[in-house]
């Protein structure tokens, strides 16, 4: 069950940033001026690490800080400008990785922090969408997650990177981007440097 919950909180973190919506967060806290970060940081129970503007040109859009099962997460997003890609990274005292890595994990070390790439393949489905035997065996082994919601069935692939510094744990995650793991992971030993 820890590894339902897992991706459940995961799952639950991209329809929230997706939606622009944080109806089931305590009193949300955001902000879209990197200036005022370190403001909406301050009360954190962790110091996390980020930049402004990644490398390879995507910048700051927003912060929040949500409350999730007694968890204070911060969600940085981030966009590219020319192609409007999208990624969050997700910071929080309280580890968020997956119990169980798919197979196509890929780990780096980076400095004295080992980072990890994953993809997972979601599914998003409306209220009444009744599961296939073959979304249930995915569901079960792990190599796809399903969220109810959507007004049409629709397929997703997200790329992750998380890591652990200072007592932080960080997940890097983005849908259906055109970056490499090779890039996600450069993103990520960026801010994990910072």
């Amino acid at each position: 069950m820890r590894r339902y919950g897992q991706k459940m909180l995961f799952t639950l973190l991209v329809f929230l940033l997706l939606c622009g919506l944080a109806a089931c967060a305590d009193k949300p806290k955001s902000n879209t001026d990197f200036n005022k970060l370190a403001e909406l940081t301050a009360e954190l129970d962790f110091a996390p690490k980020y930049v402004q503007t990644f490398a390879n040109g995507f910048q700051f859009t927003s912060a929040e800080v949500v409350e999730y099962e007694d968890v204070e997460i911060l969600v940085l997003g981030y966009k590219e400008p020319q192609s409007g890609e999208e990624i969050s990274c997700y910071m929080q005292s309280k580890s968020n990785a997956p119990a169980v890595l798919p197979p196509d994990a890929q780990e780096q070390q980076s400095g004295d922090v080992l980072l990890t790439f994953y993809t997972q393949k979601y599914k998003f489905v409306p209220v009444d969408y009744e599961l296939t035997a073959a979304d249930e065996a995915a569901v079960e082994d792990g190599s796809m997650v399903v969220s109810v919601g959507t007004s049409e069935v629709e397929e997703q692939l997200s790329s992750n990177v998380i890591w652990q510094a200072d007592g932080v744990y960080y997940h890097l995650t983005g849908m259906d981007l055109s970056l490499s793991a090779d890039n996600l992971l450069e993103m990520a030993a960026e801010m994990a440097a910072n």
